[in-house]
């Protein structure tokens, strides 16, 4: 537990006395979930006090692996978590459906991705480089 102010619809634990906790420890990994990411505006997500605590958690990790469904892919929120480059694998659902991109745009952003650096893993598919 990092301690921090726990949102109450999705419980995370957020501000400064979680950034603070997380200043002190590392990790080897972090799963980072987000509400967009995209080459040209990197990981985002809805709430700037997440994204601070989700920019700490970056700075004391080795390795970030980003954790969210195909519908955030090509998508930019209110609040920029970091830059793509610090994102070393992408792990995202296969299977574009009404709410998300299109099979093309889908397609188009993860080779973007891959392009940039980063591991992409869709489900049902091999990792690639």
């Amino acid at each position: 537990m990092t301690g921090g102010h726990a949102r109450s619809r999705t419980f995370e634990l957020v501000g400064p006395a979680a950034e603070k906790m997380l200043a002190e420890h590392h990790t080897d990994i972090t799963f980072l979930g987000v509400d967009g990411i995209s080459v040209r505006r990197g990981c985002t997500t809805h709430d700037p006090l997440e994204a601070a605590t989700d920019r700490a958690f970056l700075a004391s990790t080795a390795q970030a692996v980003v954790v969210t469904d195909h519908s955030k892919v090509g998508r930019a929120t209110f609040a920029r978590i970091c830059p793509v480059n610090a994102v070393r694998r992408l792990i995202t659902s296969a299977a574009p459906d009404a709410d998300g991109p299109t099979a093309d745009e889908l397609a188009d952003e993860l080779a973007r991705l891959r392009d940039s650096g980063v591991i992409v893993t869709a489900a049902g598919t091999a990792p690639t480089a």
